[in-house]
């Protein structure tokens, strides 16, 4: 889609809603990254990202130890600021995209329903 067929004629740096961010990774032991969703939202976008306990990953949002490590994130990196886990435990995290034309998605549910939160705005 073209800049100005999309969501904001008038803006160039955005053009659609944020698709699922892919390519989550960890470039070192702190440094959580992923790939740009600029080429198909636009360069406007930020990102939002959230952690928590991935065995309260079934409660995504409102679990006790969710937390939200970045929001409105201009970077396609953040250091991770979550203590690392106990012995058998783990941590989940979650980058959406967001700009003037909505907010991508964290992840779906195995229904196909949009996983939401409220840790992060």
């Amino acid at each position: 889609m073209s800049p100005i067929q999309g969501c904001a004629p008038a803006d160039p740096t955005l053009f659609a809603v944020p698709r699922e961010i892919r390519n989550l990774r960890f470039d070192d032991e702190t440094t959580l990254a992923w790939a740009s969703d600029a080429p198909g939202s636009g360069s406007a976008t930020r990102y939002d990202v959230m952690a928590g306990d991935l065995a309260d990953v079934d409660f995504l949002g409102t679990g006790p130890n969710d937390v939200c490590v970045a929001d409105n994130l201009a970077a396609t990196q953040v250091s991770d600021p979550t203590p690392a886990p106990a012995a058998r435990q783990g941590v989940f995290f979650l980058v959406r995209g967001d700009n003037a034309c909505g907010k991508g998605r964290y992840e779906t549910t195995s229904a196909g329903e949009d996983r939401l939160t409220v840790v992060c705005p």
